[in-house]
């Protein structure tokens, strides 16, 4: 049982790095990353942080808290 956890946390921690890997090779060539990408990797990050053993504070407050500020500078940016 043990191994197969260990290997569905290797699994998706593979599939979340193969995901933002592929988004930023996209961003670098396109200056764009697609919708359809973003969506997964955001998704994905949660399963992944939990299995890296984060607190869902530290993910929800610290992580994601983060990334909606982002946004929200971005947005404010171009207002």
């Amino acid at each position: 049982m043990d191994q197969l956890f260990s290997l569905v946390q290797s699994a998706l921690i593979v599939a979340f790095l193969f995901a933002v890997v592929y988004a930023m090779v996209l961003d670098f060539n396109t200056a764009r990353i697609p919708n359809w990408l973003t969506v997964p990797v955001a998704l994905g990050f949660l399963p992944t942080a939990l299995l890296a053993g984060l607190t869902p504070r530290e993910i929800f407050a610290e992580h994601y808290g983060t990334g909606v500020l982002v946004l929200l500078g971005g947005a404010l940016l171009f207002a």
